[in-house]
């Protein structure tokens, strides 16, 4: 008990020195409070609440993160007498107890506010609204920070006093103190953002207050402020009328709040300096989703999260000292949410809303800022420029004026100038590429971007590689007319980049061949392309996590080229092969003993994605790398399919499915009956991107391994029809459901006929919405035999069914065929009542349904 006693003693002066013990013994607790005594547990829980008041700031704010930590591992059910002693203490008056009990009850109320019951919180909100009225800045903000922990949560009792709360902070709202007034604007936000109607009476004093807050000379204000507008043009269908008085006013604040802020746009090194490894940006692997349709897996950064909004600002804008992107991937010194950040994005949001209210103003209030001598107003301005392209220019006569002061400033004296003219001229070419006014401009952009990828300093380096990939994404195919000019200065940049900038240039390249498809297999192309993409694969270690991008991009090039892959797939399929098994054997290590290094398992997810973009692009052609691989394949994916991490099954499961189709004699029907019931377990998992490539992999499997799969197809379909019915699942893994679903007709009819009533209607709402091609021609033709077994009687489900094949107004002559013997059946089935089941169909698709059966 030396830290506790330390920590507790008053006699020792150092303040400093107590913290620390209280910071050693907090980590003792969170490591080791299972294994204390029961008595040591009650001594630290009355000891802390004994210093709750003690008169060393540094004390009492240690012993909140103990109390903190303590409720953590327990719950605040298991300290019982904590919140009374703590409400009790709040009559005190002596100002060291009550902040120390203050910040105590906020670090509560911030960790564990869901926790509480209704019977505390009839004691503790009530107490927390009077103390924001209190005398003391320090007392009355906090207490509203405790209050704002649960409006979000909407608690009865909070609703009772929350008239009272609106009043105190409209007594607080031009408060002296700043942390009181950011603490007043959090207030509002969160208000507005569960009951924006609430607000509604007092709207326009409320953003006057916003008006004034967002040029507070406290940044941490001006932010909540930032906040509140963001929500409020998100409401704007209901406040239009009370907000367009507003936004010629807030735009030249936002604008200014553009400027860099001395000192906030980090470091500008010289382009030969190497990367310094603090500067080496977190790599981390983006995980491949399959999807229904020939060759269209995609990366996905976090698939599970469907909130990035992808009108705001794109990857490239990290570059201009901000990124829309909540995915920290690619964090820098300066990605942080900062007020330049915050400005820009609403600036996007206004423009993007209001361009025809405000374009004049935008362009207006740009002039001084574009016109001037000194380089940050100058670099706002280009900025903003960029944010408005799309929104403000496309019909605007300025447009080619302002295109060429941007290709201009791609030659500024300052870098931060150079930097953000590449984003905001990428920008432009999202839209201008299919303007014929800008047509002749094209390969003056291509040459200007890529002149910036040879730039003197890394930062435009960066900002010119990301910029070409956004141009690229934007043109797609006409890209194909620009490759001989562009490749050479491309592959140029890679003698120029350090590492940093060499993992951009990889996710360009990979991107390029993605939009320009077949045409990068010409042999001069390929002569350009690979020899520098293979002097980094053999400068690259194994455990160098440089790998991922690279191997990101190979399996792109893999995917793409095809049997153009083949001299250089022999070396990557290897030693893909050796990656995961030398991971497998670490990890196995490790499990043995905790001491070694933990093997990072996401060298095992980018092998395996490597090797699925080999499968995929090879087909059959991959047979002889399968058959000499020195460890099976299969069992590797069976071994990774059992992991603990979702990445790992994600990718393992990814690789099944593509094996299958490229290589199915080495799958084989004894391996599928042992990943079956794995399989299934995936399929009701929370992780939506495990259970969407193991979903994709058995419709892979049904073609070739009906009769392992049959005995599991009673426990497969109650989850494929759960996903099928969800409203609150991506679309494509419905979709892949529904693939999934149909072709386990072809071997299970009866089984799918039985359930038919149950996911009819389901499969067809899905259906509908997808493009024909021979995935769902074969799902449907599958799900056509249980419908034989057993006709839906009901004139919904018939006429749901006759949408879909509506619907599609392109099909192969086989598939017609079939559709036409499928309708057939059904109405020699139906018999008397045929003609009144297709009079009830709607104009349009009974139309199509005949002309389908006429032939």
């Amino acid at each position: 008990m030396t830290l506790m006693y330390l920590f507790t003693d008053p006699s020792v002066e150092d303040p400093g020195l107590r913290a620390i013990a209280g910071l050693l013994l907090k980590n003792l607790i969170r490591s080791k409070y299972n294994t204390f005594h029961p008595t040591a547990k009650v001594y630290i829980k009355l000891q802390c609440l004994r210093l709750v008041g003690d008169k060393e700031p540094l004390v009492r704010s240690t012993v909140a993160t103990i109390i903190s930590t303590l409720l953590s591992i327990g719950s605040i059910h298991d300290w019982p007498e904590l919140l009374p002693y703590l409400v009790n203490m709040l009559q005190t008056q002596d100002m060291l107890i009550l902040e120390g009990v203050f910040a105590t009850l906020l670090m509560i109320c911030e960790d564990s506010a869901a926790d509480l019951t209704d019977q505390s919180l009839e004691t503790l909100i009530p107490a927390f609204v009077m103390f924001s009225s209190h005398p003391v800045a320090k007392i009355r903000g906090v207490a509203i920070s405790c209050v704002n922990q649960f409006i979000l949560l909407q608690p009865a009792i909070l609703a009772q006093h929350m008239d009272v709360f609106v009043t105190s902070l409209s007594n607080t709202a031009t408060d002296s103190d700043s942390f009181v007034r950011k603490h007043v604007c959090e207030a509002l936000v969160y208000i507005f953002e569960v009951s924006p109607a609430s607000l509604l009476p007092f709207i326009d004093k409320i953003l006057e207050y916003m008006l004034l807050s967002i040029t507070d000379r406290d940044e941490p204000v001006a932010l909540q402020a930032c906040e509140f507008w963001l929500l409020v043009f998100q409401h704007t269908s209901d406040l239009y009328s009370v907000v367009v008085p507003f936004i010629k006013r807030l735009l030249p604040i936002l604008v200014q709040n553009v400027i860099y802020a001395e000192g906030s746009y980090g470091i500008i090194e010289d382009a030969s300096v190497p990367d310094r490894p603090e500067e080496l940006r977190p790599r981390f692997h983006r995980r491949r989703l399959q999807t229904s349709g020939a060759g269209s897996e995609s990366f996905v950064e976090e698939y599970e999260d469907e909130d990035f909004d992808g009108d705001d600002f794109d990857e490239s804008a990290d570059y201009a000292g901000y990124d829309d992107d909540d995915d920290d991937e690619d964090d820098g010194e300066v990605q942080n949410w900062n007020l330049r950040r915050y400005s820009a994005t609403l600036l996007e949001k206004i423009i993007s809303q209001f361009s025809a209210e405000i374009g004049p103003a935008v362009l207006s209030t740009l002039e001084p800022y574009l016109g001037s001598d000194e380089w940050k107003p100058r670099e706002a301005g280009i900025l903003v420029l960029g944010v408005a392209s799309k929104h403000v220019f496309p019909g605007f006569p300025q447009a080619i004026g302002a295109f060429e002061f941007l290709l201009e400033n791609l030659r500024h004296p300052h870098p931060l100038v150079r930097e953000t003219a590449c984003w905001s001229v990428s920008r432009f070419a999202a839209w201008f590429h299919s303007a014929p006014e800008f047509e002749p401009y094209m390969p003056r952009v291509l040459s200007a971007i890529l002149g910036s990828m040879h730039d003197n300093t890394k930062r435009v380096q960066g900002a010119a590689c990301c910029a070409f990939t956004l141009i690229s994404e934007s043109i797609g195919l006409a890209m194909v007319a620009y490759l001989h000019s562009v490749l050479p200065p491309l592959i140029k940049a890679f003698s120029l980049f350090q590492q940093n900038n060499l993992l951009l240039m990889y996710d360009t390249l990979a991107t390029l061949v993605q939009n320009v498809g077949s045409a990068i297999c010409e042999e001069s192309l390929l002569s350009i392309l690979m020899p520098p993409l293979l002097q980094r694969w053999d400068a690259t270690p194994d455990d160098s996590t440089d790998i991922f991008s690279l191997f990101e991009c190979l399996s792109t090039l893999a995917n793409t080229l095809r049997e153009n892959f083949l001299p250089y797939s022999g070396v990557c399929f290897n030693r893909a092969v050796r990656i995961i098994v030398n991971t497998i054997n670490a990890e196995i290590a490790y499990d043995n003993n905790p001491n070694l290094p933990e093997p990072d398992k996401s060298f095992i997810v980018v092998s395996f994605d490597l090797l699925s973009g080999i499968a995929e692009g090879l087909k059959g052609a991959i047979e002889p790398l399968v058959a000499s691989c020195p460890t099976p394949l299969i069992e590797l994916i069976k071994h990774c399919i059992r992991d603990d991490s979702e990445e790992v099954r994600q990718s393992a499961f990814g690789l099944l499915g593509d094996l299958t189709v490229a290589s199915p004699a080495h799958i084989g029907p004894d391996n599928v009956s042992l990943i079956m019931p794995d399989l299934v377990g995936n399929l009701d998992r929370d992780s939506v991107s495990v259970c969407n490539n193991a979903c994709w992999a058995l419709g892979e499997m049904t073609k070739d391994f009906s009769g392992p799969i049959r005995p599991f197809v009673m426990e497969v379909l109650p989850r494929l029809m759960k996903i099928l019915s969800s409203v609150t699942v991506p679309s494509s893994l419905r979709e892949n459901a529904a693939i999934t679903l149909g072709r386990l007709g072809h071997s299970c009819p009866g089984e799918l006929a039985s359930l038919l009533p149950h996911f009819l209607a389901d499969w067809c709402s899905v259906a509908i919405a997808m493009p024909l091609d021979a995935m769902l021609e074969s799902a449907f033709t599958g799900l056509s035999c249980a419908i034989a077994e057993n006709p839906p009687a009901e004139q919904a489900l018939f006429s749901m069914l006759c949408d879909v094949v509506a619907n599609w107004r392109s099909m192969s002559g086989p598939f017609a065929a079939g559709l036409r013997q499928f309708f057939n059946g059904y109405s020699l089935r139906a018999g008397d009542r045929w003609p009144v089941m297709v009079g009830q169909l709607s104009e349009p698709t009974r139309a199509q349904l005949t002309e389908l059966l006429r032939h």
